[in-house]
């Protein structure tokens, strides 16, 4: 009779083990492409949800270990280059938040989900400031900081679906593969 369990050898499989470090960023990669323009709404035209903030803020709180600096770093350069950006703004500020997050990580992932939403919230208005401030007095550009504001709003509203989606796709590939759940 064949075991539902894996065996020891597939706990310990190089592929499997790639795939679980991979998916984060492959993940990310895939919903910058998703969400790189801007969504038709009315009234705020220029404004998507920082799906790359929501990314960075719940791999840098529950697996930081497979969500790496570099990859931040990369990312921010592609998120840039996707939409017009000055090429480094998105990576400096991606780079920063990245690290508040792993800095507070265990007050953001030892409590509820409400905490986790609010201190959410406060990062992603702090990376929509940081993106004004820079557009506005570094490149000189006038923008609207309501566009900010609502682009923050609209990430906040989204945060729960996708920190659902991420929290499923990680329980799905580390549920019955021990090595993975606590590879570090």
């Amino acid at each position: 009779m064949r075991s539902s369990r894996p065996s020891a050898s597939a706990d310990n499989h190089p592929v499997l083990v790639t795939a679980y470090r991979l998916l984060p960023a492959t993940l990310t990669l895939f919903i910058l492409c998703f969400f790189a323009a801007p969504l038709p709404l009315p009234y705020l035209q220029g404004v998507a949800p920082q799906i790359a903030v929501i990314s960075i803020f719940y791999w840098g709180t529950y697996r930081e270990s497979i969500f790496p600096y570099w990859f931040v770093f990369l990312y921010g350069l592609l998120h840039d280059s996707l939409l017009g950006i000055p090429i480094g703004t998105s990576s400096f500020i991606y780079l920063v938040t990245y690290v508040l997050v792993v800095l507070q990580r265990g007050f953001v992932a030892g409590g509820n989900f409400l905490r986790t939403w609010a201190l959410f919230s406060v990062f992603i208005l702090g990376v929509e400031l940081a993106y004004w401030f820079i557009g506005t007095v570094c490149f000189g550009e006038h923008i609207k900081l309501a566009n900010f504001v609502m682009q923050a709003v609209l990430t906040v509203c989204v945060y729960p679906c996708f920190h659902g989606l991420y929290g499923f796709i990680f329980y799905v590939i580390t549920r019955n593969t021990p090595l993975i759940r606590h590879a570090k």
